[in-house]
C-alpha cells in the first residue's frame, strides 16, 4: 500500500499536492522532502495513513476509491484503507461526544448558578433573557405634559431633554430605579421620572429558560430607558409687531391675521399650530416676562420639536411636542419707530 501511494504521489501532481497538504508539518512545502518520504514510505506509514484521512476527507469515499484503484490498490488494500478511515471517523465521534459531555457539564454548573442567583432575587439584564418584558409609554400625553411642565417652570423653558433611567422590572412587574441612580437626580429628572413610574405600563414578565433544569423562572430585569428631545430650527425667522399691556401684564399680537399669513408661508401643515403655540410662548416664555408694557417688534427662530422614547437603545415611539421659538425683542416708541431694547 505504502509504496503504491508513493508511486502515485510522485507521478501525479494533485496527489502530490494532497499528500503535502495531510503531512504539512514534515513536508513543509518541499518538494525535496516529499519525494524523499515517499521514496520510502514503508518507514512512515503513518505519512500513508494521513494522506488516505485526508483523501477520504477532501473527496469522499467514492471518489477515493477510484484514486486508490488508480493508484493500484487491491480489494483487500481498499478495505484497510476503509478501515483505517472508518478508525479515525468512529475516534473523532469519541472526541465530539466527550466535548459535548463536557460542555452539557459545564452549562449545567452555569444553569445552576444563574438559578441561584434568580431564586435569590438577582436581576439580570435584557440580553440573558429568554422573553423580554415590554415598557409602554402613551408619548403623546408625555409630550403634552412635558409642555406643560415647562409652562409652570417645572422644566427650564430652554432645556433641551436627553435623560437616562436605569430601572429595575420586579418579578411582580413593577418599574423601580436603581436606588445610587436617583443620588444625583437633576429636578427634571425627577419630574420626568415621576412620570414614568406613575404612567409606564410593563406588559409580558421577564423570564429565564434553562435547559438543563427543564425549567422557566420569572426574574427580575434590568431595563435602559432614555428619553430625549429632537430639535430642528427653521431657516426662515418669523416677524410680527406684540404689546405688553401694563396692568394684565399679557401680549397681544397686533395683527394676528398678518402673522397667520406669514406662518402659512413657511409651514402650510403647521401654520395653525406655530401660531397658537406663540401666543403660548408669548405668556409663559420667562426671557418676555423681563419687557416693559410698551409696543415691540419680535423676532423669532421657529423650532419644531420631538420626544423620542428608547428601552435598551432600542427606539419605541417618537410623538410631536409643542413649537418652541427662539424670541428676540425690539421695542418701539410712539412714532413707531424701532430701537434695540436692553438685555
Amino acid at each position: 500500500m505504502a509504496k503504491k501511494i508513493g508511486l502515485c504521489c510522485r507521478n501525479n501532481p494533485r496527489m502530490l499536492s494532497l499528500f503535502a497538504s495531510a503531512n504539512a508539518e514534515v513536508v513543509q512545502n518541499r518538494r525535496d522532502v516529499a519525494d524523499r518520504i515517499l521514496a520510502k514510505l514503508d518507514n512512515h506509514l503513518d505519512y500513508a495513513e494521513n494522506f488516505i484521512l485526508d483523501l477520504y476527507y477532501n473527496y469522499g469515499t467514492e471518489m477515493a476509491y477510484f484514486a486508490l484503484k488508480n493508484a493500484g490498490f487491491t480489494i483487500q488494500e481498499h478495505d484497510t484503507a476503509d478501515a483505517i478511515w472508518k478508525k479515525a471517523q468512529e475516534k473523532q465521534k469519541q472526541i465530539e461526544k466527550k466535548r459535548q459531555q463536557e460542555k452539557m457539564k459545564a452549562d449545567l454548573v452555569k444553569e445552576q448558578g444563574t438559578f441561584d442567583l434568580a431564586i435569590n432575587g438577582g436581576a439580570f439584564s435584557f440580553h440573558a433573557l429568554s422573553n423580554k418584558p415590554e415598557i409602554t409609554l402613551d408619548m403623546a400625553d408625555m409630550a403634552r405634559c412635558v409642555d406643560g411642565f415647562r409652562n409652570d417652570k417645572r422644566i427650564a423653558w430652554d432645556e433641551n431633554i436627553d435623560y437616562t433611567f436605569n430601572c429595575i422590572i420586579s418579578k411582580d412587574k413593577t418599574l423601580e430605579l436603581i436606588p445610587e441612580d436617583s443620588i444625583a437626580f437633576t429636578s427634571t429628572q425627577k419630574v420626568l421620572w415621576e412620570y414614568i413610574k406613575s404612567n409606564a405600563i410593563v406588559q409580558n414578565h421577564a423570564t429565564i429558560q434553562f435547559n438543563q433544569l427543564d425549567t422557566t423562572l420569572i426574574v427580575s430585569a434590568k431595563a435602559n430607558l432614555r428619553i430625549t428631545q429632537k430639535s430642528t430650527r427653521y431657516r426662515t425667522i418669523i416677524e410680527f409687531n406684540a404689546s405688553k399691556d401694563k396692568k394684565t401684564k399679557k401680549w397681544n399680537i397686533a395683527n394676528p391675521d398678518e402673522l397667520k399669513r406669514k406662518l402659512n408661508n413657511i409651514d402650510r401643515d403647521n401654520a395653525e399650530s406655530m401660531y397658537y403655540d406663540i401666543e403660548g410662548s408669548l405668556y409663559y416664555n420667562p426671557y418676555l416676562e423681563s419687557f416693559e408694557k410698551g409696543k415691540y417688534l419680535i423676532k423669532a427662530v421657529i423650532v419644531e420639536n420631538s420626544l423620542e422614547y428608547y428601552v435598551e437603545n432600542k427606539l419605541q415611539e417618537e410623538t410631536s411636542m409643542n413649537f418652541s421659538f427662539e424670541f428676540s425683542c425690539n421695542k418701539k416708541n410712539f412714532m413707531d419707530r424701532v430701537y434695540q431694547a436692553p438685555n
